[in-house]
This record gives structure tokens, sequence and C-alpha cells, in this order.
């Protein structure tokens, strides 16, 4: 045998009447640092958007070229600024599911002034997306980008606090 745990049994009582022993003291909440915190929020949010919307647009590729689209077509489909086509509200959907999933990890890390935190991850969501978003994109729509980012990010934040509010 490799590994050899040591466990400990709690001792029995023979009597019936007796209630189980068990530890159910609340849950110690260790404050994190912050700069992992805001860290590692922030590359879940941006680099889980960015492998799973690679991934989409490779299989968008895939199953147009294979249905006898060129590759001019199916690029002109990709990159088209339409904010009606599915493909841009499933890239969207990804880019909040992660946002979400940041805010939640932010949070969870610092386990303190969790908001303040996100925020700043979400004033870092808005510097990358003026340098990486195209120009042709019109400024409502940024300015709409931007307020669903934050809604995620700090929706993120909202589920650990309300679980460790529960917990308390």
């Amino acid at each position: 045998m490799l590994y050899h745990a040591e466990t400990t049994i709690a001792p029995m009582h023979n009597n019936p009447y007796t209630p189980p022993q068990a530890n159910v003291d609340t849950k110690e909440f260790k404050q994190g640092k912050w700069y992992n915190a805001i860290l590692l929020g922030f590359l879940v949010d941006f680099i889980g958007t960015m492998l799973v919307s690679i991934l989409l647009s490779v299989l968008v590729t895939a199953y147009f070229m294979s249905h006898g689209m060129k590759v001019e077509e199916v690029r002109g489909l990709l990159t088209a600024t339409d904010f009606t086509s599915p493909i841009y509200i499933a890239s969207l959907g990804i880019g909040l599911v992660f946002s979400i999933l940041g805010g939640y990890i932010c949070a969870r890390i610092a386990n303190h002034h969790e908001y303040r935190y996100v925020a700043i991850i979400g004033l870092l969501d808005i510097l990358l997306g003026l340098v990486m978003s195209p120009q042709s994109f019109p400024t409502l729509h940024h300015l709409a980008l931007t307020a669903l980012s934050f809604a995620a990010l700090f929706t993120g934040a909202y589920l650990h606090v309300a679980a460790r509010r529960r917990a308390q």
C-alpha cells in the first residue's frame, strides 16, 4: 500500500439516546491576498472567454466549411458586426458566464472587500476592451457590453457573498 492515512474513529456510546457527535462549527473563511484575487479572477474571465470563443470559432468554421461554404464566407460570417446573429449571442453568453465565474473566484479568494476587487477587474476589462475591440462598434454598444460585464462580475461576487452569509 503506497498511502496509508491515519483515521480516528469516534468512540461508540452504548446509550442509544446519546446524540451523534459531529463537528458543526461554522466554517472559518480566511482572507486571501487582494492581488491574487484580482489576478486570478481576471485571468479566468479573460482567458476562459478567449479559449472558449476560439473553440466556438473553430467549430463554426468546421461546420460551415463541411457544408460547402468557402473560407472567405465563413470569415465574413465570424467578423460580421450583426448583433443579432446566433454566433455573436453565443459568444456574448460565453463571455458573461466566464465573467460571473471570474467575479466569483475573485470574491472567494479575497473574502473581504469583494465588490471593490471585482470592480477593479471590471476596470481592467474596460481597458482591455478598448484596446482589443474593433472601432467599428458604436459607442453605445461598448457601453452596453461594459454594463453587462460589470453586472456579470458583480453577480459572481454576490453568489460568493450570499453563500458565505448562508454558511455563517
